[in-house]
C-alpha cells in the first residue's frame, strides 16, 4: 500500500510541474501615474544628497589646489 501511495505521489508531483507550464503567470498591476511620479520623485531625492557631495568634495579639492600653488 505505502508502494502504490509513493507512486501517487511522485505522479501528482509530475502533473503539477507540467500544468504549471501551462498555467499563464498572473500580469503585474500597471502603475498609475501617481505611482510612477512617486517613484521618479524617490529616486530624485536619493540622487540629489550624493550629487551635492560630490560638487562639495569637487568645490574643496580646487579649493586645496589653490593654496597649495
Amino acid at each position: 500500500m505505502k508502494n502504490v501511495q509513493a507512486t501517487a505521489k511522485e505522479l501528482i508531483e509530475k502533473i503539477d510541474i507540467e500544468l504549471e507550464k501551462y498555467v499563464a503567470p498572473v500580469p503585474k498591476k500597471s502603475m498609475t501615474m501617481k505611482e510612477r511620479i512617486d517613484k521618479e520623485k524617490t529616486k530624485l531625492s536619493e540622487k540629489k544628497p550624493q550629487e551635492t557631495e560630490l560638487k562639495n568634495d569637487k568645490l574643496s579639492n580646487h579649493k586645496i589646489k589653490g593654496e597649495n600653488e
